[in-house]
């Protein structure tokens, strides 16, 4: 069955805003929001971790699952601050799609994890909270919508920061087709 055939413009739009948003969650990750006012004190080691990533990222992927693949490319920079945040400002273009974020990401002390919020250019913001195994930052992200066509659509993404590097993968599957959309982008300095 042709992916894209029946319902194209319409998928194409859900593509976009979940790009928007997929992208976004990355974008968390990296960095942060200005959307909440949590006051937390990391200890030291979780600091340091954070304090490696900044700098200027880009990454690029392919959105799979289409007609055809979809080639897209992120910039992302990340600067630290007194107060133990990281804030990032990024852009990512994908299907036609120029996506603007920014945020911050810190670690909460009292949760013992890492929370990053954002806000967009897409209407979209929230929060993600991340958790620390060894030297790796992980979140995890995970919803189900509906689209234009009434169907729903089940959106996840993995956002690692591991090694010194950041690497999302995110999926998005239509429910009432069993179509799927993937793909996972390597970001470096």
């Amino acid at each position: 069955m042709d992916f894209m055939a029946p319902h194209s413009h319409s998928r194409i739009l859900f593509v976009r805003n979940f790009a928007a948003r997929a992208l976004a969650v990355l974008v968390l990750a990296i960095s942060g929001i200005g959307l909440m006012s949590l006051s937390a004190q990391a200890g030291d080691s979780q600091n340091a971790l954070l304090e490696t990533y900044v700098g200027n990222w880009t990454g690029s992927g392919v959105l799979e699952g289409g007609d055809e693949p979809e080639t897209f490319s992120c910039r992302i920079e990340v600067t630290a601050n007194p107060q133990h945040k990281l804030y990032y400002n990024g852009r990512c273009a994908l299907v036609g799609l120029n996506l603007s974020v920014r945020g911050t990401i810190l670690y909460d002390d009292a949760t013992n994890r890492y929370v990053a919020g954002m806000s967009s250019n897409k209407q979209f913001s929230g929060q993600v909270f991340g958790h620390q195994s060894g030297n790796d930052v992980v979140f995890n992200f995970a919803k189900t919508e509906v689209d234009e066509n009434n169907e729903q659509v089940s959106v996840s993404s993995q956002i690692a920061l591991r090694g010194g590097k950041i690497v999302i993968d995110f999926n998005v599957t239509f429910a009432d087709s069993g179509d799927k959309l993937h793909t996972s982008i390597p970001f470096t300095r």
